[in-house]
C-alpha cells in the first residue's frame, strides 16, 4: 500500500461502503465453491477495517444491506459478529431493503447492543456521536435514514433531512454525515416515490444541513458517455 496523507487537523475522514449482503448464496457455484464465496465476502470486512486504520479513518459507515436478508445462516452471522466485535474503529450499520429494521430484523438481536459503542446500528434518525471535538478537530456525528420495511413508498433520505431541519441545530464544530439506502433513479416510466432525490440531498449539503450523504443500493456501473 502506498503512503496516504493523514487527515488535516481540522477535518474528519470516513470510509463509506455498502451492500456487503453477507450470507448471499449463488447456487451455480456448487458445494465446493459456494462456501469459499461466502468466506471471501467475510474476509472483505476485515480488509475494510484494516484499510480504515491504515487511512486514519474516524469511522466506517455501511450504507445498507449489510446482510442479504434477515434470516442469514448462523455460521455467517457468528463470523460477521466476531469480525465486527474486533473492529478497531467505530462502525455504523444501516438497515437496507435486504435487512430492514422490521419486527423480524436481525438487528433486534441483543448481541448488537453488546457491540456498542464500537458498532452501532442506525435504527432511526437520531444523530450518533462518532467522535467529540478535540484539539481543534471537529466532532463527527452520523445520522441514519434506515429502511423499516423491504418496500418503501417515500424517499427515506428526504424524510431524514426534514427531521434535521427542526429547531435544534448542530454545533459549528461538528461534521454531520447522513447515511441512506435506495435507488437514485426510477426503474419504470411511471416514476417511483421512493427514489432518493439526489439534487435535494446535494442542496442539503450546500445549506450545511449535512456535510456528506453516504448512499448505498446500486450494484452496477453505468456508462454515461
Amino acid at each position: 500500500m502506498t503512503d496516504t496523507p493523514r487527515p488535516s487537523p481540522h477535518s474528519v475522514r470516513i470510509l463509506h461502503t455498502s451492500d456487503w449482503q453477507l450470507g448471499m448464496k449463488r447456487w451455480f457455484l456448487g458445494e465446493e465453491a459456494g462456501p469459499r464465496y461466502q468466506e471471501a465476502r467475510l474476509a472483505v470486512i476485515e480488509r475494510i477495517l484494516d484499510l480504515a486504520v491504515a487511512r486514519s479513518c474516524d469511522a466506517v459507515v455501511v450504507a445498507g444491506d449489510v446482510f442479504d436478508d434477515n434470516l442469514v445462516d448462523s455460521r455467517t452471522w457468528r463470523r460477521a459478529v466476531d469480525i465486527l466485535r474486533a473492529s478497531p474503529v467505530p462502525v455504523f450499520l444501516l438497515p437496507g431493503n435486504h435487512d430492514p429494521y422490521d419486527p423480524a430484523s436481525i438487528y433486534r438481536d441483543p448481541v448488537f447492543e453488546g457491540l456498542s459503542p464500537t458498532v452501532r446500528v442506525l435504527t432511526d434518525t437520531t444523530a450518533q456521536r462518532a467522535r467529540d471535538a478535540v484539539d481543534g478537530r471537529p466532532a463527527l456525528e452520523i445520522v441514519g435514514a434506515p429502511l423499516l420495511s423491504k418496500y418503501v413508498s417515500a424517499d427515506p433520505v428526504a424524510g431524514a433531512l426534514r427531521e434535521l431541519r427542526g429547531p435544534e441545530r448542530r454545533g459549528a464544530a461538528t461534521v454531520r454525515v447522513l447515511v441512506g439506502h435506495g435507488a437514485t433513479s426510477s426503474r419504470s416510466s411511471a416514476g417511483d416515490p421512493a427514489v432518493i432525490d439526489v439534487d435535494a440531498a446535494a442542496q442539503a449539503c450546500r445549506d450545511r444541513l449535512v456535510d456528506y450523504v453516504a448512499l448505498g443500493d446500486t450494484h452496477s456501473a453505468v456508462n454515461l458517455h
